[in-house]
């Protein structure tokens, strides 16, 4: 890796002469570039003070120390704030933020932020990217991150500098401009130490031709490929009268058949073939694909970690490749990986591409036997692959599960899909409940929201593209289904896109969350967005009064409350359940009532830290308490285990855990934050607790509860028919 020393005396040796008065650092990082931006700055000897500003991704925290080294922190992407904030700047810095995008969406920030900044620096590393394991610097980086050189052609570069990195891979500061007015380019022609011209050209000099070579050579290529020569020759390889001409020939001698055969072995995922690379002979280049004669569906999918910049993926296909003496294939293996069948010289072998870790198989067909080397990939491939795999674009290439997802989709009446995010877990249990039809992104819930890359989020945009959906509801709205919304819209533009919010107001003095507010009230008025839903009762009001379409949808958990459950002995069993202690639930009123009530025993789940010990400070005695919260199934069966359940919270929308536990027959009191029972006096009387921070009134009511237990589940079960069926007419008017 470069040493971050190597990458700050570039970034500095790009900016001497500039005047800086307004800087914005689009990377804070670790502070480093605000550092040597104010001290540059002072060494400038700029007659009036310097302003830096950062841009801080919204997945990291913003330390006290960093708050210090800017005059202002933005938190966001920088398309977003560069969108929202006024002004221009002398400079913006780009380092790793850029490597977060695709090369696509990383140029399009860059011309925009010219228009904003009279020059802009990258400081970036050329070349193939090195892996990464999890956790290590650079592993944000997405497929194609890495810049090459071919990318610097688009850009008004005006001053560069390289520097060979530790690993072999060099790094380079780029500063661009439209109009240089401190006119800091310089020249092209190098001079020897006495100032003669033609001495060897420096590394400004000699990356500058090499970027202009690189660019006439594709330039080339293009206009050779555009040939009506060239595509002819193309089509005629592709026929059966070449294959049978050659045949006459020479028996296809020299040729290697590789065949896709659509199985797999019994512990693979699917049954993907993925095709790196053919050399004509071992240790040769790759030759061109489009040398290569394709039968079947093929489909071509970005690779930038092998040549072309590209493979060719399939599960039942066949290649031809007019291979030498001794020629070379490169596979992916993987848990997705099927079996592929590769045929040289009348020999022939079967080969398993299935690993357990994502690798690379290399394939020597002259040789026996075939498989000449496996190369195990590190957890960074894996996880690509395993979350790009069967990315081709093809049904053909999605999982079973997607696949049953699509199926059911397309046969459905109403073709509305639902989408989520499983890590919140009421959020979660409450789309479930109120829609047919829902995706969770990101699909696991140990992943976080924020950490989904683009590759991963163009695979899900194509898994509900392909369920030809009239409508998509977004059940939560995390930046990241924001950003899917805008992939499926160019996939579908016609498609109506929804958001249910499950937020309060509280949650505005989050800093996140109304950031994320803002963001899909502006989707609304833009018209990517049709309707914002709500689960807090009142709220339709508020979006109503931004002038954005609204309705208000009642949470419900169908079926039919059980019986109170049947519990030996004399403790009263009461629990407490919360995902995580936040100000907004916060336990420890619940937990002190306990104490003022005898013979309970305290069953939970989340508590924190400062919440255990108060527990056992106060020698309340404990049942079970799971250090986290438990997973859906595991939360019914604990809450069945115990007399009454208190959730008694500071803030909430609509919580699913009291309607949870009324269904298995355990009254839960509640605080007064929501609607939930507000139209039945004798329930609301005795569930919800009208002072949530006096534990003396939690525990006068919890006590009342667990004497009236019965009652309150059964005039609870002649009340829910009613409270489902105005649920389900909300959910209709909704999607209407």
């Amino acid at each position: 890796m470069t040493p971050c020393w190597q990458k700050v005396f570039l970034a500095v040796d790009s900016l001497i002469g500039l005047e800086l008065r307004r800087v914005l650092d689009g990377d804070v990082a670790a502070g480093r570039w605000g550092v040597w931006l104010r001290g540059l700055g002072e060494a400038e000897g700029e007659s009036g003070p310097l302003r830096i500003e950062g841009i801080v991704p919204a997945f990291e925290p913003v330390s006290d120390r960093l708050r210090g080294l800017y005059d202002e922190i933005h938190v966001g992407e920088p398309a977003d704030v560069l969108a929202r904030l006024p002004g221009t700047w002398d400079v913006i810095v780009y380092g790793d933020a850029l490597r977060r995008l695709e090369r696509e969406a990383a140029t399009e920030l860059l011309f925009s932020s010219l228009t904003r900044s009279a020059y802009v620096l990258i400081v970036a590393s050329l070349g193939e990217e090195p892996p990464f394991a999890p956790g290590e610097a650079g592993g944000g980086a997405v497929p194609g991150g890495a810049w090459q050189t071919t990318d610097l052609v688009k850009l008004p570069v005006v001053r560069s500098g390289l520097l060979p990195a530790a690993a072999g891979r060099p790094v380079g500061s780029f500063l661009l401009s439209r109009d240089d007015p401190c006119r800091v380019a310089r020249s092209g022609v190098a001079s020897l130490p006495d100032g003669t011209p033609g001495a060897s050209p420096g590394p400004n000099e000699d990356l500058s031709r090499v970027v202009q070579r690189v660019a006439e050579m594709a330039c080339e290529l293009g206009y050779i490929k555009k040939s009506v020569t060239y595509r002819w020759a193309k089509r005629l390889r592709a026929s059966s009268l070449w294959n049978g001409a050659r045949w006459v020939r020479n028996r296809n001698v020299g040729v290697v058949t590789i065949r896709a055969l659509g199985t797999h072995g019994p512990s693979a995922r699917d049954a993907q073939v993925w095709l790196l690379g053919a050399s004509p002979n071992a240790g040769e280049m790759v030759m061109p694909w489009d040398m290569v004669e394709w039968q079947g569906q093929w489909k071509e999918h970005a690779e930038p970690y092998h040549p072309y910049g590209r493979c060719y993926v399939t599960t039942r296909g066949r290649a031809r490749v007019a291979g030498g003496g001794d020629p070379e294939l490169r596979f992916i293996t993987s848990a997705w990986s099927g079996r592929v069948e590769v045929a040289f010289r009348r020999r022939s072998e079967t080969i398993d591409l299935w690993t357990r870790k994502t690798g690379e198989l290399i394939v020597r067909p002259a040789r026996s036997p075939m498989q000449a080397e496996r190369r195990n990939g590190d957890e960074r491939r894996e996880h690509l692959a395993a979350r790009e795999q069967g990315f081709a674009g093809g049904p053909q290439t999605f999982s079973s599960v997607e696949r049953a997802l699509i199926e059911t989709v397309r046969q459905a009446d109403r073709r509305t899909l639902v989408i989520y995010c499983p890590r919140w877990v009421g959020i979660s249990s409450s789309t479930r409940a109120l829609f047919e039809h829902a995706y969770p992104v990101p699909d696991r819930a140990d992943v976080a929201p924020q950490e989904v890359d683009d590759a991963s989020l163009r695979r899900y945009a194509a898994v509900i593209a392909e369920t030809g959906i009239d409508q998509l509801v977004v059940s939560g709205g995390d930046e990241v289904h924001l950003r899917l919304v805008r992939l499926v819209r160019r996939k579908l533009p016609r498609l109506r896109v929804d958001l249910l919010w499950h937020g309060s107001y509280v949650q505005f003095s989050e800093y996140h969350e109304w950031e994320l507010m803002q963001k899909w009230i502006d989707a609304a008025r833009a018209g990517e967005v049709q309707s914002i839903g709500t689960v807090k009762k009142g709220m339709e009001r508020f979006f109503l009064g931004l002038g954005i379409k609204s309705r208000l949808v009642l949470n419900f958990v169908p079926g039919t409350p059980m019986s109170p459950p049947a519990i030996d002995g004399q403790e009263r069993r009461v629990g407490t359940w919360v995902s995580k202690t936040t100000y907004r639930k916060i336990p420890h009123a619940m937990l002190s009532a306990l104490a003022m009530l005898p013979n309970c025993r305290l069953h939970a789940a989340g508590l924190d830290d400062s919440a255990r010990k108060l527990v056992q400070y106060l020698g309340i005695r404990v049942g079970v308490m799971h250090p986290g919260p438990l997973p859906h199934d595991d939360l019914m069966q604990a809450m069945r285990e115990t007399h009454a359940s208190l959730y008694v919270t500071f803030s909430e929308c609509c919580p699913m855990l009291p309607l949870e536990s009324m269904m298995v027959g355990v009254p839960c009191l509640i605080g007064p934050t929501s609607h939930l029972f507000e139209d039945h006096p004798y329930l609301f009387e005795r569930l919800v607790v009208p002072f949530p921070d006096r534990a003396d009134i939690i525990a006068d009511f919890l006590e009342r509860a667990l004497g009236e237990r019965d009652r309150i589940i059964t005039e609870y079960r002649e009340y829910l028919p009613g409270y489902n069926e105005a649920a389900r007419r909300s959910v209709a008017e909704f999607l209407a």
